[in-house]
């Protein structure tokens, strides 16, 4: 029967390929979405057609959506809680004196409200009919959406800090739901026609799914790190988190940062990305101090104190002759991978197992 020694079978080849995780979008819809006032490649055409193919938005009568009308706080609301899947049926009375029952918007401003996107103005009323402005539109939607404002520097002249709406312009910008009207100006108190509005609630849409797919994405690396053990393609997996440092390494040396990260693993449950791109930094490090202190020995000693950190990695006991191969067979420029030290130490390891498992069947 072959032997096969243990570091040969830990130090199976990884098939390495870059892998790059990209966001989805909701797909967009080149044609008309049968509005006789929504004409083809206007900026406003795919997010009507997009939001249209989705039932979020019906338009006016059937036949046409007016673009270029006021979007009311109502019509926002409805087709925020139509993209959000909320339950209109046997609601809470949302306790706004002007929205009542049997109002063609109350449902949805009744969901809105229990799911915690609207709170009305302070008075005990909504002013569904109110024109709404680009500071509410904000609002509304980092309540739907729980956008996060994140580290967002705006700079915007007429959004101040003390301004109600700073937080909510700030994470709009950070999500990339806006750019302002200017590079300067969030224009905030400016109302919204219903193209403007459409666009917004269409870029939350895509933000959403966009998310969505790479929170899947995100768990199923985390799913997948976890359980592989060595074998198959962990290093597309890396690859995936588009690790600079981890890019910038050769192909063999990807290898062996991932024989690393796994053989140091062990028993590890990793729980979010950040964990796993701390580990793979950590064998990133490691890796570029086993080379180093092997190419920095100077003598025997230091030589064989290099190679037993290897050693110790990889199961193999170092001893004096590895030491002298070693140190003989090293390059002027250095060893460049852990490998080339493990081409010269596997044969005296294989040697010595054996020997000890002749013996023991002797």
């Amino acid at each position: 029967m072959t032997y096969q020694s243990k570091f040969s079978k830990k130090f199976l080849a990884l098939t390495l390929s870059a892998a790059i995780v990209g966001g989805a979008v909701v797909p967009a819809i080149t044609s008309a979405a049968g509005f006789k006032d929504v004409e083809d490649g206007k900026w406003y055409t795919e997010a009507i057609n997009a939001l249209s193919s989705k039932s979020i938005i019906n338009g006016i009568d059937g036949n046409f959506f007016k673009p270029a009308d006021n979007m009311t706080k109502a019509e926002a609301v409805k087709m925020i809680a139509v993209a959000k899947g909320l339950k209109i049926e046997d609601v809470k009375a949302p306790g706004f004196s002007d929205v009542k029952e049997g109002q063609w918007f109350y449902k949805y401003v009744a969901a809105a409200k229990e799911a915690g996107i609207v709170k009305g103005d302070g008075t005990g009323k909504f002013d569904p009919n109110k024109k709404i402005d680009r500071a509410e539109m904000a609002s509304l939607l980092v309540s739907a959406y729980n956008l996060d404002a994140k580290d967002a520097k705006i700079n915007f002249t007429d959004v101040q800090a003390s301004d109600w709406f700073y937080d909510e312009v700030q994470a709009l910008v950070a999500s990339g739901l806006t750019n302002g009207t200017s590079e300067k100006t969030f224009s905030p108190k400016k109302s919204l026609n219903r193209a403007e509005g459409a666009q917004f609630i269409y870029r939350a849409v895509n933000k959403e799914a966009a998310d969505k797919v790479a929170a899947e994405k995100t768990a199923q690396f985390i799913y997948d790190v976890n359980i592989i053990k060595g074998e198959g393609n962990l290093a597309e997996k890396f690859a995936e988190l588009k690790y600079e440092a981890f890019d910038k390494l050769t192909e063999a040396q990807q290898t062996e940062v991932a024989k690393l990260f796994l053989l140091k693993k062990g028993d590890t449950t990793f729980k979010t990305v950040d964990e796993i791109t701390t580990a793979v930094d950590t064998a990133i490090k490691s890796y570029n101090e086993l080379v180093g202190a092997v190419n920095k020995a100077a003598n025997a000693t230091e030589m064989k104190t290099s190679l037993q950190a290897i050693g110790t990695l990889f199961n193999i006991e170092v001893t004096d002759e590895m030491t002298d191969t070693v140190l003989k067979a090293k390059p002027e420029n250095g060893f460049t991978t852990v490998k080339e030290m493990i081409a010269l130490l596997q044969p005296a390891a294989d040697a010595g197992t054996n020997t000890d498992t002749n013996t023991a069947a002797e």
